[in-house]
Protein backbone atom coordinates (compact mmCIF):
# COMPACT_ATOMS: atom_id res chain seq x y z
CA UNK A 1 0.00 0.00 0.00
CA UNK A 2 1.32 3.43 -0.93
CA UNK A 3 1.23 6.16 1.70
CA UNK A 4 -1.10 8.31 -0.43
CA UNK A 5 -3.64 5.47 -0.45
CA UNK A 6 -3.94 5.72 3.32
CA UNK A 7 -5.87 8.94 2.91
CA UNK A 8 -8.44 7.59 0.47
CA UNK A 9 -10.54 6.19 3.35
CA UNK A 10 -11.72 7.84 6.54
CA UNK A 11 -8.92 8.10 9.06
CA UNK A 12 -10.91 6.46 11.82
CA UNK A 13 -10.99 3.16 9.92
CA UNK A 14 -7.22 3.04 10.06
CA UNK A 15 -7.28 3.94 13.73
CA UNK A 16 -9.84 1.24 14.48
CA UNK A 17 -7.90 -1.47 12.70
CA UNK A 18 -4.60 -0.30 14.15
CA UNK A 19 -5.98 -0.35 17.67
CA UNK A 20 -7.53 -3.75 17.10
CA UNK A 21 -4.38 -5.26 15.66
CA UNK A 22 -2.36 -3.86 18.54
CA UNK A 23 -4.55 -5.88 20.89
CA UNK A 24 -4.23 -9.12 18.92
CA UNK A 25 -1.61 -11.44 20.39
CA UNK A 26 1.67 -11.21 18.52
CA UNK A 27 1.58 -14.92 17.67
CA UNK A 28 -2.04 -14.91 16.50
CA UNK A 29 -2.92 -14.44 12.86
CA UNK A 30 -5.98 -12.38 11.97
CA UNK A 31 -8.20 -14.95 10.27
CA UNK A 32 -11.65 -13.42 10.48
CA UNK A 33 -13.38 -10.14 11.29
CA UNK A 34 -17.03 -9.62 12.16
CA UNK A 35 -18.56 -6.24 11.35
CA UNK A 36 -22.04 -5.25 12.48
CA UNK A 37 -23.39 -1.78 11.76
CA UNK A 38 -26.76 -0.06 11.62
CA UNK A 39 -27.51 -0.23 7.91
CA UNK A 40 -25.32 -1.48 5.07
CA UNK A 41 -27.66 0.36 2.70
CA UNK A 42 -26.22 3.61 4.09
CA UNK A 43 -23.12 4.74 2.13
CA UNK A 44 -21.40 5.75 5.39
CA UNK A 45 -21.57 2.19 6.73
CA UNK A 46 -20.66 0.73 3.34
CA UNK A 47 -17.51 2.83 3.44
CA UNK A 48 -16.74 1.53 6.93
CA UNK A 49 -17.15 -2.05 5.68
CA UNK A 50 -14.88 -1.43 2.69
CA UNK A 51 -12.28 0.26 4.86
CA UNK A 52 -12.28 -2.53 7.43
CA UNK A 53 -11.87 -5.13 4.70
CA UNK A 54 -9.05 -3.21 3.01
CA UNK A 55 -7.18 -2.74 6.27
CA UNK A 56 -7.70 -6.32 7.44
CA UNK A 57 -6.29 -7.58 4.14
CA UNK A 58 -3.08 -5.63 4.76
CA UNK A 59 -2.56 -7.90 7.77
CA UNK A 60 -3.73 -11.10 6.09
CA UNK A 61 -4.79 -11.18 2.42
CA UNK A 62 -6.85 -14.32 3.13
CA UNK A 63 -8.81 -12.80 6.04
CA UNK A 64 -12.53 -13.59 6.07
CA UNK A 65 -14.85 -10.61 6.57
CA UNK A 66 -18.41 -11.12 7.80
CA UNK A 67 -20.23 -7.79 7.31
CA UNK A 68 -23.80 -7.59 8.58
CA UNK A 69 -26.48 -4.95 8.91
CA UNK A 70 -28.37 -4.86 12.22
CA UNK A 71 -31.08 -2.69 10.69
CA UNK A 72 -30.81 -0.74 13.95
CA UNK A 73 -32.33 -3.70 15.80
CA UNK A 74 -30.62 -4.72 19.04
CA UNK A 75 -32.25 -8.15 18.77
CA UNK A 76 -30.70 -8.63 15.32
CA UNK A 77 -27.35 -7.29 16.48
CA UNK A 78 -27.26 -9.63 19.50
CA UNK A 79 -27.96 -12.52 17.12
CA UNK A 80 -25.15 -11.33 14.84
CA UNK A 81 -22.73 -11.18 17.76
CA UNK A 82 -23.64 -14.82 18.56
CA UNK A 83 -23.07 -15.68 14.90
CA UNK A 84 -19.61 -14.13 15.16
CA UNK A 85 -18.99 -16.39 18.18
CA UNK A 86 -20.04 -19.47 16.21
CA UNK A 87 -17.79 -18.39 13.34
CA UNK A 88 -14.82 -17.87 15.66
CA UNK A 89 -13.99 -14.32 14.61
CA UNK A 90 -10.82 -12.78 16.03
CA UNK A 91 -12.08 -9.21 15.92
CA UNK A 92 -15.45 -7.47 16.00
CA UNK A 93 -15.98 -3.99 14.59
CA UNK A 94 -19.20 -2.76 16.20
CA UNK A 95 -21.51 0.08 15.23
CA UNK A 96 -23.90 -0.44 18.14
CA UNK A 97 -27.65 -0.41 17.49
CA UNK A 98 -28.11 0.60 21.13
CA UNK A 99 -25.10 1.84 23.11
CA UNK A 100 -26.29 0.41 26.44
CA UNK A 101 -28.19 -2.72 25.40
CA UNK A 102 -25.19 -4.06 23.47
CA UNK A 103 -23.19 -4.44 26.72
CA UNK A 104 -24.03 -8.10 27.35
CA UNK A 105 -23.03 -9.07 23.79
CA UNK A 106 -19.76 -7.19 24.15
CA UNK A 107 -19.03 -8.86 27.51
CA UNK A 108 -19.67 -12.30 26.02
CA UNK A 109 -17.30 -11.60 23.13
CA UNK A 110 -14.64 -10.25 25.49
CA UNK A 111 -14.98 -13.35 27.70
CA UNK A 112 -14.02 -15.43 24.65
CA UNK A 113 -10.94 -13.27 24.06
CA UNK A 114 -12.33 -11.45 21.03
CA UNK A 115 -11.17 -7.88 20.45
CA UNK A 116 -14.13 -5.50 20.14
CA UNK A 117 -13.74 -2.02 18.64
CA UNK A 118 -16.72 0.35 18.62
CA UNK A 119 -16.98 2.68 15.62
CA UNK A 120 -19.17 5.71 15.06
CA UNK A 121 -20.98 5.28 18.41
CA UNK A 122 -19.97 4.36 21.93
CA UNK A 123 -20.76 0.89 23.25
CA UNK A 124 -20.92 -0.30 26.84
CA UNK A 125 -19.59 -3.64 28.00
CA UNK A 126 -15.85 -3.04 27.97
CA UNK A 127 -14.88 -2.54 24.33
CA UNK A 128 -11.16 -2.43 23.64
CA UNK A 129 -11.38 0.90 21.84
CA UNK A 130 -13.88 3.41 20.50
CA UNK A 131 -13.25 5.43 17.38
CA UNK A 132 -15.73 8.19 16.55
CA UNK A 133 -16.06 11.86 15.77
CA UNK A 134 -16.75 14.60 18.32
CA UNK A 135 -20.51 14.40 18.12
CA UNK A 136 -21.14 17.08 20.74
CA UNK A 137 -19.17 19.52 18.60
CA UNK A 138 -21.10 18.42 15.51
CA UNK A 139 -24.34 19.13 17.39
CA UNK A 140 -23.07 22.55 18.46
CA UNK A 141 -22.25 23.39 14.85
CA UNK A 142 -25.70 22.23 13.72
CA UNK A 143 -27.30 24.28 16.50
CA UNK A 144 -25.40 27.39 15.47
CA UNK A 145 -26.37 26.82 11.84
CA UNK A 146 -30.04 26.72 12.88
CA UNK A 147 -29.63 29.90 14.96
CA UNK A 148 -28.02 31.67 12.02
CA UNK A 149 -30.70 30.55 9.54
CA UNK A 150 -33.50 31.62 11.92
CA UNK A 151 -31.74 34.89 12.77
CA UNK A 152 -32.06 34.00 16.47
CA UNK A 153 -35.88 33.68 16.41
CA UNK A 154 -38.23 30.81 15.71
CA UNK A 155 -39.44 27.38 16.66
CA UNK A 156 -37.34 24.23 16.46
CA UNK A 157 -38.21 20.56 16.71
CA UNK A 158 -35.45 18.04 17.32
CA UNK A 159 -36.22 14.49 16.25
CA UNK A 160 -34.05 11.92 18.01
CA UNK A 161 -32.71 8.87 16.26
CA UNK A 162 -31.46 5.57 17.61
CA UNK A 163 -30.55 5.28 21.31
CA UNK A 164 -26.83 5.59 20.69
CA UNK A 165 -24.19 7.94 22.05
CA UNK A 166 -23.60 9.75 18.77
CA UNK A 167 -27.23 10.86 18.51
CA UNK A 168 -27.44 11.75 22.20
CA UNK A 169 -24.24 13.80 22.01
CA UNK A 170 -25.35 15.62 18.85
CA UNK A 171 -28.69 16.54 20.41
CA UNK A 172 -26.95 17.71 23.60
CA UNK A 173 -24.58 19.85 21.55
CA UNK A 174 -27.40 21.43 19.53
CA UNK A 175 -29.45 22.12 22.67
CA UNK A 176 -26.48 23.74 24.41
CA UNK A 177 -26.39 26.35 21.63
CA UNK A 178 -30.14 26.75 21.06
CA UNK A 179 -30.84 27.35 24.76
CA UNK A 180 -28.69 30.49 24.65
CA UNK A 181 -31.29 32.17 22.43
CA UNK A 182 -34.49 33.04 24.33
CA UNK A 183 -36.36 33.83 21.11
CA UNK A 184 -35.86 30.30 19.84
CA UNK A 185 -38.48 27.92 21.23
CA UNK A 186 -37.74 24.22 21.30
CA UNK A 187 -41.00 22.36 20.77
Amino acid sequence: MRIDQLFEKPLFLFLAMGLAMHGLAADKELKSVGLTVGDLGNPFFVEIAHGVEAQAKTYNPAVKIIALSSNYSMKDQASQMKEFDSSGVDLIILGAANSKAVASSVKQAKARGVIVVAVDVGAEGGVDATVMSDNKQAGEQAGQYIVDKLHGKGQVVIVNGQPVTSVQDRVAGALSVLKKYPDIKIL
